[in-house]
């Protein structure tokens, strides 16, 4: 069974190795074209044969000859460009399709050839490779293949992006995270574009992908305040909490000077208090104060069970300025008990 194998394997590589020897003594575009043809078939069977390293050898010897600057007037270049868009197409890349579970059962070494002949091939394979993201099962060929669309999408990103398009959610989910290690500024573009996508799902993805890039741009999607989704506004107030800003702090205190809280939203704009306080400033602090008191000339408190009271204890207690903890002490000694002990958490009901 072994010297099966080992003179398959040598045929595979005499057959390449031969046709590429065949190829460099070419003169004429249609003998060239000719062995072309007859090698993308060879190299489709190694494929099947999971025989990636002498795909990968193949592969490079031609895209080092095509990417060479001397040779771009040569005749063979368009030949070649034509080669390589037609290995990055269905017809050739269709052969993994169904065989997943038996690449995932390669040799790490072979894997690693896989890829690196994948990233040989043109941007235009995101739209063949992409969708086979959905037949994985084993999560380093999902890391693998991942990594290749976003390798080939950093070169020529319309290709994921007409792919984001036509996708369905939970590619576009897969697509999401792909974008979210990216540095082009179309793939964080898209990302923004994705934050209204109709799907939930997609929307928090793409949310933590688009803070995962550049924190300070969560007060430019402060929309997401309204989103019909709890779980996307709830992260939302997660992101905007995690560092003082003005301009969140504004955009969030006009907002809950709009919103008046009752035991609908109560829960959700508890939790906007506190977002208030951890990105807000001593800015904040007269309107928190409207909110303790009821006569503030008098120095009257709200009633003890009053959410708008709680709701300003909380922004204070997460500002910690000093001039929070000053305020909190003045009106701790006008409580009975503890702040601590009388007011609801943002969890209770």
């Amino acid at each position: 069974m072994l010297e099966e194998e080992e003179e398959e394997w040598e045929s595979i590589e005499y057959v390449l190795y031969i046709l590429m020897y065949i190829l460099q003594q070419q003169t004429q575009p249609n003998n060239f074209s000719e062995v072309m043809a007859i090698l993308s078939h060879e190299l489709q069977d190694a494929m099947k044969e999971h025989r990636y390293q002498s795909v990968y050898n193949t592969l490079q010897i031609l895209r080092k000859n095509l990417d060479t600057p001397k040779v771009q007037d040569h005749w063979s270049v368009p030949l070649l460009g034509d080669f390589f868009a037609s290995l990055s197409g269905k017809a050739f890349l269709n052969v993994t399709q169904g065989d997943w579970k038996q690449i995932a059962g390669c040799d790490p070494k072979e894997l690693s050839y896989l890829k690196r002949s994948l990233l040989l091939l043109n941007p235009s394979a995101i739209l063949v490779i992409g969708p086979m993201l959905l037949e994985l099962e084993s999560n380093q060929t999902k890391k693998m293949l991942m990594s290749v669309i976003g390798i080939l999408a950093e070169r020529e990103f319309e290709h994921l992006a007409k792919l984001v398009f036509s996708s369905n959610t939970e590619l576009v989910k897969m697509l999401i995270h792909i974008m979210e290690f990216m540095q082009s500024e179309q793939s964080f573009k898209e990302l923004r574009t994705l934050l209204r996508h109709s799907s939930a799902g997609a929307r928090k993805g793409a949310l933590r992908a688009v803070c995962h890039r550049n924190r300070d741009i969560i007060s430019d999607c402060f929309w997401l305040m309204d989103d019909p989704d709890e779980d996307v506004r709830q992260l939302f107030l997660t992101y905007a909490s995690q560092q003082r800003d003005i301009k969140t702090e504004r955009l969030l205190r006009d907002y809950l000077e709009k919103h008046r809280i009752h035991f609908g939203n109560k829960q959700f704009l508890f939790r906007a208090y506190i977002a208030l306080g951890r990105c807000g400033s001593d800015e904040s602090l007269p309107f928190l104060k409207k909110n303790l008191f009821f006569w503030r000339c008098l120095s009257i408190l709200r009633r003890k069970k009053s959410l708008r009271r709680q709701a300003a204890v909380f922004a204070l207690k997460e500002l910690n300025t000093e001039n929070a903890e000053a305020l909190l002490n003045k009106i701790s000694k006008k409580l009975h008990s503890n702040s601590n002990e009388t007011l609801l958490s943002p969890t209770d009901e």
